[in-house]
């Protein structure tokens, strides 16, 4: 079954895109409409992220599968820019980096979602707490 998505996903990734943009868009306009509606949003805004973040890791592979031929006959990758061949350098050579940068884009999605999420629960003073161990772990 996952497969199948993934060849969809490869297959429309424009429109897909054009979805998940317009979702996006969705979480600006939809605070304050209902009780509790800034709490949804984020978690649509963060279920989005991590949805992006798998999308972006299929096209990725798939990208790195694939090469272009330039008009000198000479291989293009898709990855040409300077700054994207070291970080995909590092990508591919260490896995803590993989790990870590991982790790990073996982506590940035969750963190406004979970600082809302214990206020209404529990209060400020856990929020803050909660804020800390996310802010010690990235």
């Amino acid at each position: 079954m996952l497969d199948k998505y993934q060849q969809f996903l490869l297959r429309n990734a424009a429109q897909i895109s054009s979805i998940e943009s317009g979702l996006r868009t969705l979480t600006y306009i939809l605070p304050g409409r209902f009780a509790d509606a800034e709490i949804a949003s984020e978690a649509i805004y963060t279920v989005l992220g991590f949805l992006g973040i798998y999308h972006d890791r299929i096209l990725a592979k798939a990208a790195d599968a694939k090469t272009l031929i330039g008009k000198d006959n000479n291989i293009l990758h898709p990855q040409e820019t300077t700054f994207n061949r070291y970080q995909l350098s590092f990508w591919r050579s260490s896995k803590a980096y993989r790990s870590i940068a991982v790790i990073l884009c996982c506590s940035q999605l969750i963190e406004k979602l979970a600082e809302m999420v214990v206020a209404k629960k529990w209060g400020e003073k856990r929020r803050w707490q909660v804020a800390t161990w996310i802010e010690i772990i990235k």
